[in-house]
């Protein structure tokens, strides 16, 4: 990206026709954006790799998903996607930071908005299992390749190399989630068929079990 930058800057520089300059303007903006994500996920990351543990407390989930949910709905270019929210209710408190896990959360719901087209959309469903609590994702975008799939949760890996850069992705947040997701003793997963999009799958171990 530095590269780039710098070689959009001279052309800048350079250029005299008015539309063209505001178009390398536009490409080395787009650039920092991605600089800037990147340098907060790599800080972001490197902060849980040195975390033995987080400071947890009995929480609601479904109070942190509706939360999040609010907030990427409101984010540019989401309005044309349609967020559900399919809650079970008198869910079992799970032990979470719920700054921490918001981020997660956020995390996969970006992920699911860059990913699917206008019209598509997003899930978000929880209910009890035995004595765990399970959160799914769902969109109804591009999915991913097979190929791809055992790769997501990779640092760095992205499927789609434009698609990610148009974005702002960085190739860390699927990476940061998982993390997070361990920090929390719970477990992630995901599952597509291409061509009709992705569901990702939080197992959370519920609050003190025995006395639900």
């Amino acid at each position: 990206p530095l590269t780039i930058i710098r070689s959009r800057v001279e052309i800048v520089k350079r250029a005299e026709d008015p539309q063209k300059r505001l178009e390398k303007i536009a490409k080395i903006e787009r650039y920092l954006d991605y600089l800037v994500t990147l340098l907060d996920q790599l800080q972001f990351m490197a902060t849980l790799d040195t975390a033995e543990s987080l400071p947890l407390t009995p929480k609601d989930v479904n109070s942190i998903l509706e939360f999040s949910v609010q907030n990427v709905r409101a984010r540019p270019g989401n309005q044309e996607l349609k967020f559900q929210l399919d809650l079970q209710k008198k869910l079992p408190l799970v032990a979470v930071n719920a700054d921490i896990f918001g981020r997660a959360i956020g995390n996969l719901l970006d992920n699911a908005a860059a990913f699917t087209p206008a019209g598509g959309t997003i899930t978000v469903h929880t209910h009890r299992e035995n004595e765990k609590v399970v959160i799914e994702i769902r969109d109804t975008g591009h999915g991913i390749k097979p190929k791809d799939l055992t790769r997501v949760f990779e640092r760095f890996y992205k499927a789609d190399e434009a698609r990610a850069l148009s974005t702002g992705g960085a190739g860390l947040g699927l990476s940061i989630v998982k993390r997070i997701v361990e920090l929390h003793h719970g477990t992630i997963e995901v599952e597509s068929t291409y061509g009709e999009g992705a569901t990702f799958r939080i197992v959370l171990l519920q609050e003190n079990p025995q006395s639900a």
